[in-house]
């Protein structure tokens, strides 16, 4: 009962989180920047090659900029409905890491797990989760690869694989390659944590979801970096990368 209270303070603390949002401008230089990106995709039409000042914008990929045109979409063109994407990616954040967190330690009383509350009671967390910023989609996305992870090395469900995988693919069309930092390292060192049965082929497997996940970055940089041309291309795939 007390998980369940734990899990309905979520969407309440989501209406409070939008409900800040709604009040607050846009604050140069970061958040004005990838409005404007976000604003030149959806008048150019080419979703594929963010732009600023319709120059090829490299900095960063365009899941935070497909979002925010996707609220666009549904609440209409304004500031608030794109601080709608870091408040849906709080919220997941707070959901992932109390599952992961479940797992982690089962053996914790009943209720919401402490570390869900500890980082809803962080101001910085809650200043992040308010911004048109990447860092809160690129936290999301790591703690779904986490999760998985911890759910492939423990139980062997098949299913974690490949959502290990998609979370990196998310995560590298978030803020790029800065994903496997944190998500490919607990992979390479499982022989000191997964469960011994499920060792045996952990290595092709995990190959295989972190294929999964380098293709779906590609399948978007490889086309943006053909129509940016080779300047872009070589900021992008390279410059930026490394």
């Amino acid at each position: 009962a007390a998980e369940r209270q734990g899990f309905a303070a979520v969407p309440l603390f989501g209406l409070l989180l939008i409900a800040a949002a709604s009040l607050l401008p846009a604050f140069p230089v970061d958040e004005t920047r990838y409005l404007t990106v976000a604003w030149e995709m959806r008048a150019t039409g080419r979703w594929s090659l963010p732009t600023l000042n319709f120059e090829p914008y490299s900095h960063k990929p365009p899941l935070l900029f497909w979002l925010i045109n996707a609220s666009w979409a549904v609440f209409g063109f304004g500031v608030w409905p794109t601080r709608l994407v870091g408040v849906g990616a709080t919220v997941a954040v707070l959901i992932l890491t109390h599952c992961l967190d479940r797992r982690l330690a089962p053996a914790q009383s009943s209720g919401p797990a402490l570390s869900a509350l500890m980082l809803g009671g962080l101001p910085l967390f809650i200043v992040l989760g308010c911004s048109i910023m990447v860092d809160m989609l690129l936290t999301a996305t790591v703690s779904g690869a986490m999760l998985a992870l911890w759910i492939a090395g423990r139980s062997g469900d098949w299913r974690a694989f490949p959502a290990y995988g998609a979370s990196i693919g998310l995560g590298l069309l978030a803020k790029g390659p800065v994903v496997l930092l944190f998500t490919v390292p607990a992979a390479l060192l499982a022989r000191y944590w997964i469960a011994p049965e499920h060792r045996p082929r952990w290595f092709l497997r995990m190959g295989a979801a972190l294929a999964l996940g380098v293709l779906i970055g590609l399948a978007w940089a490889l086309r943006a970096a053909a129509i940016g041309g080779p300047d872009y291309a070589e900021m992008l795939l390279w410059k930026q990368s490394a």
